[in-house]
């Protein structure tokens, strides 16, 4: 799968950097740091709410981070964290 650029995606949906870190509910800042690669690897839930925003899957948006939790979920021993109840 090819990765979809983030920029790219939110140029062709004509939204400026302020509005689509509204609609993600992140910092225009997070927004401009991630399309100049300043961040390397945003935040887990960072990326699923851009992702979101852009209307796109996590995996088109970040594949190489997609399979590596892919990967990792199938590791022996791995385990969700659940809720526990009192």
């Amino acid at each position: 799968m090819k990765k979809i650029d983030m920029r790219e995606r939110r140029k062709e949906l004509r939204l400026t950097i302020e509005q689509l870190a509204a609609k993600a509910g992140v910092s225009p800042g997070t927004i401009r740091q991630i399309e100049v690669d300043a961040i390397k690897s945003p935040a887990f839930m960072t990326r699923h709410k851009i992702a979101d925003a852009l209307g796109l899957s996590f995996k088109e948006l970040w594949p190489e981070a997609y399979r590596e939790t892919a990967e990792l979920m199938a590791t022996p021993g791995w385990t969700k964290r659940k809720k526990t109840s009192k």
